[in-house]
């Protein structure tokens, strides 16, 4: 057996090294007629059979190795008769007799020696480098003999490049087997155990990187670790380039390695980027051919796009950088003039753009230094998905663009102040709108008049931002900024998430305990000027605050009617995010009526359409909607994984919503009876609420710690906590939140009654009875919610009792259908119809027919 020299490891360190799935997987052999295993020089394919046919005694291997390329099938036929003369003379002569089989009838002979022979002698024949083989006679005798379970003959072939047998065809029949180069390579453990058995030692950081560099190609980390105990540095040496050089190269043509070169600076690619960039016609099955012919080029299913091998595209790079160098300082030009590396990005960059994939393309114009275009391109469509979705790398690309450059571009500039303030931090925005206006100071005398007038309105509409959830503030500044753009924005467009991701609209705004209705009123006068200026941006957005502030007051009639004009006006515009807090609204109505299964249908109904926005901050605000609804019906497995986590600080919600997080994973522990970490949670929840004074967040927080206390402490903790949000609710007569903790809450409420009652807790005066008044309201909600509560999830529990069958006859009997109709629509005997009623009967706790309707009813069967 031959060994090249990174195999020539001692002993005990290829037994240490022998993966156990790597050798279950070749296992299999024994099972089915044909594996073909694919991978690159230096990943150890024949150092893995090796010790799979050491390990394994019991079964008959013939090992042979075609050592150079040949067309010549007699050649490779010979050999392998030969090796098999060894094993199994009987089967090696009746072989040796027959010359290689081409026609379909020699092919059916040979099937015919081999199964007569090896019917109770099974054995392995291993082709070991089959990449070599050139013979489309050998293709289809492999093929055919892989197509016989019980030929007792089972075909083990090594390839560094794809075979061109039908394996997806033998693969469906069952009759192959394919391993892979991610079956081969190392992982960070085998990184870690084969340094250590070197004498080196890593730190998990530099496994890490090995692994990311090398992709788990071992004969890579074997001489990276070589000179790495040399040097100290983890980095790629002229031995590895030259293992490359001698294995891979000499494949290709030379219009090929020009073309791989100019790929290697492609962090992915097909043949439309490929055309697009070169500039010439490269056809998919052109790319295709790359990646049969080498196991460094592979096809990334997800993306639907080809990627190289990390070393392979520095290899690639370095050769385009010399024969660069070649081109420029030679006087003759090369055969093929490569593509300089400007062209190249700018030419891939425009390619991702026009496909609307612009974190791509705006990377790859970054390289190419393309700073004008950049800007141009960032001010001619709505950016607003991108710069939600996206706010670090939208940083980071602003900060790599020269200040000289962003003067010449005011429009784009303005759009990235806008995303800062709303999307990073709003204490900047008088930082960036004084730079703004100084270089607007500069360029005014090159400025018509309504230019002027049309950059100070977008400057006032950012200020409005600036002034985010102080109604009386933002609304000056929006019909500032109306009156100066005569009605229009370029920087302001419907794709802006209005809600910032917060599932309740009204939250975001409400900050004055007290005045809640003039806050509702201001925000809903201004924000016609904000929807006009922006294209429509968070239509419904009115009428979705008055269904939150008439839901939270308890008037669930008009909390309804304004919550489904909410939705449908947003659904015109397809504003989302407005449809989806409209919706939780909805959800959180019919909990409040008891309507339990009616809630869970519109949650549901969401899941699809947010899957189709591919929104991370919308994702995000579903969670939170589901989770907030779970909570108070008591289905853990319903909340995401991340709000069970309690991933609370790091979410793709904007910052103004991110407080709503905490108040939702507050539920969530007080759900789980997780006092302490709730009364800690509290905490961090009020200090999350002062940064813009979230009075709805305050009357939450205290809620819960008055709960979390009253089960750690005593009554009188609870009571402390709990007439505080009693203060908050009191001042703007909010009472669902309250309800809506109702079995937690309950005996709290009773028992400050009391004591108030008692003349302990506040003197008697016309404040107090007004107080009075109003806590006697809470109490009554909160005792009705938890009845209402109680039936609707009796109603579930009855629902999930009843089979599908049972249901069936169950709505035919609300159509008014006779036993004898029911069974003839079902096509079962009328003694199974009334054995179903019989059951139905006792499950729904009713005594006739009349009984068992009028419960479909009330459980919203039909």
């Amino acid at each position: 057996m031959r060994r090249y020299g990174w195999q020539m490891i001692e002993a005990e360190k290829q037994y240490l090294l022998r993966r156990q799935q790597l050798q279950a997987s070749l296992q299999s052999i024994e099972t089915i007629p044909l594996m073909v295993a694919v991978a690159a020089i230096g990943y150890g394919k024949t150092t893995a059979v090796n010790q799979f046919m050491e390990t394994h005694p019991q079964m008959r291997f013939v090992y042979v190795h075609v050592s150079h390329e040949t067309s010549n099938a007699d050649y490779i036929w010979k050999l392998i008769v030969k090796k098999i003369l060894l094993v199994n003379p009987s089967l090696g002569r009746e072989l040796h007799a027959i010359s290689v089989p081409r026609s379909v009838e020699e092919r059916e002979h040979c099937t015919e020696v081999i199964e007569r022979i090896l019917h109770d002698e099974p054995l392995v024949l291993i082709l070991d480098d089959y990449h070599h083989v050139k013979s489309e006679i050998l293709d289809l005798l492999i093929e055919h003999l892989a197509q016989y379970p019980k030929l007792g003959l089972h075909i083990l072939v090594l390839s560094r490049t794809s075979v061109c047998f039908s394996i997806d065809e033998l693969v469906l029949k069952g009759c192959c087997k394919t391993l892979y180069v991610d079956a081969f390579q190392f992982t960070q453990e085998d990184i870690h155990t084969y340094a250590e058995l070197n004498s080196v030692l890593l730190t998990p950081a530099q496994e890490h990187k090995l692994l990311a560099m090398s992709e788990g190609w071992i004969a890579a980390i074997h001489l990276i670790l070589q000179q790495f105990r040399s040097t100290g540095r983890l980095a790629p040496n002229g031995a590895l380039y030259r293992l490359i050089a001698s294995s891979e190269i000499p494949r290709y043509s030379t219009q090929q390695i020009w073309l791989l070169k100019v790929l290697s600076f492609l962090q992915d690619f097909n043949a439309s980027l490929v055309s697009s960039v070169c500039r010439y016609a490269i056809t998919p099955l052109m790319i295709e051919r790359f990646e049969y012919e080498s196991s460094f080029i592979y096809h990334e299913e997800e993306i639907g796009m080809y990627r190289m091998h990390p070393l392979f595209r520095e290899y690639l790079q370095q050769e385009y950088t010399k024969d660069r160098q070649q081109q420029q300082e030679s006087e003759s030009c090369l055969d093929l003039p490569l593509i300089d590396l400007e062209t190249i990005f700018f030419r891939a960059g425009s390619w991702y753009l026009e496909r609307q994939l612009p974190v791509l393309g705006f990377t790859y114009l970054l390289k190419a230094h393309a700073y004008d275009t950049i800007m141009e391109e960032f001010a001619k469509a709505s950016r607003n998905r991108l710069l939600d979705a996206e706010p670090s790398f939208i940083v980071s690309l602003f900060n790599a663009i020269p200040n000289e450059i962003r003067n010449r571009h005011i429009y784009p500039w303005l759009a990235y102040i806008g995303f800062y303030i709303t999307n990073i931090d709003i204490t900047a925005a008088e930082t960036l709108l004084a730079e703004l206006h100084a270089v607007l100071d500069e360029i005014r005398s090159t400025l018509t008049l309504e230019q002027a007038k049309a950059i100070e309105g977008e400057m006032a509409l950012m200020k409005a931002y600036a002034g985010f959830n102080d109604a009386r503030k933002m609304s000056l500044c929006f019909h500032e900024a109306f009156k100066l753009l005569g009605g229009r924005s370029l920087i302001a467009d419907s794709d802006k998430i209005i809600t910032f991701g917060s599932p309740h609209a009204l939250y975001l705004y409400y900050r004055e305990k007290g005045c809640l209705e003039e806050t509702l009123r201001t925000v809903i006068e201004m924000f016609p000027f904000y929807s006009e200026m922006a294209g429509g941006c968070g239509k419904g957005f009115d009428d979705l605050l008055s269904a939150e502030y008439c839901l939270e007051r308890g008037e669930m009639q008009r909390a309804g009617h304004f919550a489904y004009r909410a939705f449908y006006k947003a659904s015109s515009l397809d504003q989302y995010e407005v449809m989806l807090s409209a919706q939780f609204c909805l959800a959180r109505l019919a909990v409040a009526k008891g309507n339990i299964q009616e809630a869970t249908s519109i949650m549901q109904l969401q899941r699809e359409k947010i899957a189709n926005w591919k929104s991370p901050i919308l994702q995000a605000s579903y969670d939170l909607c589901v989770a907030y609804i779970a909570s108070e019906l008591n289905r853990p497995n319903d909340i995401a994984k991340w709000i069970c986590r309690g991933e609370t600080d790091h979410t793709p919600l904007l910052y103004q919503a991110q407080g709503f997080v905490y108040l939702v994973y507050g539920k969530y522990l007080l759900m789980q009876k997780s006092y302490i970490q709730a009364e800690v949670l509290c905490e961090r929840m009020k200090d999350s609420f002062s940064v813009f004074s979230n009075q709805l967040g305050y009357l939450h927080a205290y809620i819960q710690e008055a709960i979390a206390k009253y089960q750690l402490y005593d009554a009188t903790s609870a009571e402390i906590s709990l007439i505080r949000a009693l203060e908050i609710g009191f001042a703007d007569d909010l009472v669902v939140p309250f309800a809506e903790y109702s079995s937690d809450i309950m005996d709290s409420l009773l028992s400050v009654k009391k004591r108030y009652q008692a003349g302990i807790l506040l003197p008697l005066n016309a404040q107090s009875i007004a107080f009075s008044s109003y806590l006697d309201k809470v109490i009554s909600l909160v005792l009705d919610y938890f009845a209402t509560m109680k039936d609707g999830l009796d109603d579930v529990k009855v629902l999930k009792m009843l089979s599908s069958r049972e249901l069936e006859i169950l709505t035919l009997l609300v159509q008014g259908k006779t036993n004898q109709a029911i069974a003839s629509q079902l096509f079962v005997a009328e003694v199974t119809v009334r054995k179903h009623l019989t059951a139905l009967y006792k499950k729904l706790d009713v005594r006739k027919r009349a009984g068992a309707v009028r419960r479909a009813l009330e459980l919203g069967i039909v």
